[in-house]
């Protein structure tokens, strides 16, 4: 799942420059170290919630800053 969330992140950035897109990607990666193994109360990773955060924002046409905000909390 953790995965999937990973690709639609980087499929729904296409409408970022390749510049931003790698920022969205870096902040991936923050943000999978910084919640690393932290789950929320259902079992789901804790970092799921920010993505699905960041997939709505994008889904608005957000620039980088406010796509990648909430995955970098």
């Amino acid at each position: 799942m953790l995965m999937d969330m990973k690709r639609s992140l980087r499929e729904r950035s296409v409408y970022l420059d390749e510049e931003d897109r790698l920022l969205v990607k870096k902040a991936i990666v923050f943000a999978e170290r910084a919640h690393h193994g932290q789950k929320r109360m259902t079992g789901e990773a804790y970092v799921m919630h920010p993505y699905h955060v960041c997939e709505i924002v994008m889904e608005y046409g957000a620039d980088v800053t406010n796509t990648f905000t909430p995955i970098s909390k």
